[in-house]
């Protein structure tokens, strides 16, 4: 999904910078999908408990809201 962000925001490179609401939303779009990602590693690591678990995605989630609210 992340690739498919960056093909269309570089074949319309001069319409999304050239938009302050279109380039908002592409920076978006990639900053949450990278927090999805982030999540999806930490859950790699082996033997961790659900409380750790748990925070981490607390984290995460506590960033992605802020993030959403600031833009």
């Amino acid at each position: 999904m992340t690739g498919l962000v960056f093909v269309a925001v570089s074949l319309h490179a001069a319409d999304v910078l050239g938009s302050a609401f279109h380039r908002r939303r592409a920076e978006s779009t990639f900053v949450i999908l990278l927090g999805i990602l982030a999540i999806s590693l930490l859950l790699l690591f082996p033997s961790q408990g659900r409380t750790a678990v748990a925070v981490e995605i607390l984290l995460v989630g506590a960033v992605l809201v802020y993030r959403t609210a600031r833009t």
